[in-house]
């Protein structure tokens, strides 16, 4: 591949509910940190295995090492993948590429570049990614990809609602959450306004057809094989007759109440709405802050 070739399209469309082959209308499979649920998360064996097995994109997360190589980790260190010790920002890449996981069959820390240019394969054009950005970092993205796509993702509706207001936000919801009439008329609303609905994490067959059944536009799940085997599986009239298990019930009840004093909380420190003027200040004072590479 050419170093000319741009491993990033210009513009992103937003991802949504895709026909199968058999044309219904069903949620995308999202694999998160690739296919966890058989090779280590975010290496490059989960990413192709992912791919493989039918995933219609990948949800993974970057960090900084210390010599400015953007690499592949959901954690900040390297204890619980690669049994060290160290802070990925403390290490440069010619030390973290020779870590091996701790899982085996004990692969490599990827870049970021490893896997754009592993997505640049002819036929696989179509998959997409799905990154965790935090907050702080969305001038940036602003900035430097202003035709991508940003979703929220969180676990209060109450705290969600406000960026119905916000241009082309989409959003990436706790599964329990979600379940009830609050969470059916909040999907309602993000479908009225042309926004895209993803849910996490799902490993419960159950949860899968649930997600199904309410016509999200992403699941994302460990097995992204497994969630596909559902969707061929799919009957929409056995999933309504299906119902959560006690224990699941008693998750859903207690994560609500949790939202719902989280949400308290954080409203009590930092207000009760999204100033929509801030928000847009940021983002243009980001843009005259930067100065463009040519």
């Amino acid at each position: 591949m050419s170093e000319s070739t741009p491993l990033l399209r210009e513009k992103m469309e937003t991802p949504s509910s895709k026909p199968d082959r058999r044309g219904r209308i069903l949620p995308q499979a999202i694999a998160h940190r690739g296919y966890k649920a058989a090779f280590p998360e975010n290496t490059m064996g989960a990413f192709r295995g992912a791919v493989e097995v039918g995933a219609h994109a990948i949800e993974t997360d970057l960090h900084i090492a210390k010599d400015g190589t953007v690499v592949i980790s959901h954690d900040p260190t390297l204890k619980r993948c690669f049994g060290k010790e160290d802070k990925i920002i403390d290490c440069d890449w010619p030390y973290l590429s020779t870590l091996r996981t701790i899982q085996p069959p004990h692969e490599g820390m990827p870049r970021l570049i490893d896997l754009l240019e592993y997505l640049t394969t002819p036929g696989l054009e179509d998959i997409w990614i799905l990154l965790d950005i935090k907050a702080k970092y969305l001038p940036l993205c602003a900035t430097y990809l202003p035709e991508f796509p940003i979703a929220h993702i969180g676990f209060s509706i109450a705290y969600a609602r406000e960026f119905l207001q916000v241009r082309n936000v989409h959003f990436n919801m706790l599964r329990q959450i979600m379940v009830g009439p609050y969470g059916a008329k909040f999907l309602s609303d993000t479908k009225k306004a042309n926004r895209s609905m993803f849910i996490w994490t799902v490993n419960k067959e159950q949860w899968m057809r649930w997600c199904i059944s309410k016509g999200v536009d992403g699941v994302i799940t460990d097995d992204p094989k497994k969630y596909l085997e559902v969707c061929d599986d799919y009957d929409s009239a056995e999933s309504k007759r299906s119902g959560f298990s006690f224990v699941d019930w008693m998750s859903i009840i207690l994560l609500n109440l949790l939202a719902m004093l989280f949400s308290w909380l954080f409203r009590c420190r930092y207000g009760f709405r999204i100033d929509q003027t801030k928000v847009r200040e940021g983002y243009e004072a980001s843009k005259r802050a930067l100065t463009l590479p040519s």
